[in-house]
């Protein structure tokens, strides 16, 4: 299902999160950022795109130090999360709709997995965090070439959207509207 170019993509992904992580005043993040118990979203999504593109047998084994023994990261939950996220490649497979709506999309994690899946005739990303919008344009506009709208305010949905939310929790679910 993780083929060759969806793999070069996801690291393209975590490269650019890497190299534009947003100050941490900027996204939501746990613990003290001094300590070794901190942990931010752009680190989860960074954490979720390399499980899915190392696998996720090997990626237990190549994480970085600032997450040994940091109580707020979980192997688990990270392999969890991309578990999911192979799901909701399996599932948007088989659905009707030519617009892709991501709520919550953060930095667009999903919209890199499922514009990799299907060609959609336009991306809605809706997130409440203004923070997201250059970098979700950079990313899924610019470098991927989709057409992509980002919205502070949440989109009306129509028969012809397939909507994908992002939980707060950090677990993914697929929704038809």
């Amino acid at each position: 299902m993780i083929d060759n170019d969806l793999k070069r993509k996801l690291m393209e992904f975590t490269q650019f999160t890497q190299f534009n992580l947003l100050p941490f005043d900027k996204q939501k993040t746990k613990g003290d950022p001094f300590s070794k118990h901190f942990w931010c979203q752009d680190w989860w999504d960074m954490e979720v795109a390399k499980c899915l593109f190392q696998g996720l047998d090997i990626y237990p084994e190549d994480h970085p130090k600032r997450l040994v023994e940091n109580r707020n990261f979980s192997i688990e939950a990270i392999k969890k999360a991309a578990k999911a996220k192979i799901e909701i490649m399996k599932t948007i497979k088989g659905v009707s709709g030519n617009i892709l709506v991501l709520y919550h999309c953060r930095r667009g994690l999903n919209g890199v997995i499922i514009s990799h899946i299907k060609d959609w005739k336009k991306i809605i990303c809706y997130d409440e965090n203004e923070a997201y919008k250059p970098l979700i344009d950079a990313h899924l506009g610019n470098r991927l070439g989709l057409n992509v709208e980002f919205t502070t305010t949440p989109p009306e949905t129509t028969k012809e959207m397939v909507v994908i939310e992002n939980e707060s929790d950090n677990n993914t679910r697929s929704t038809r509207r």
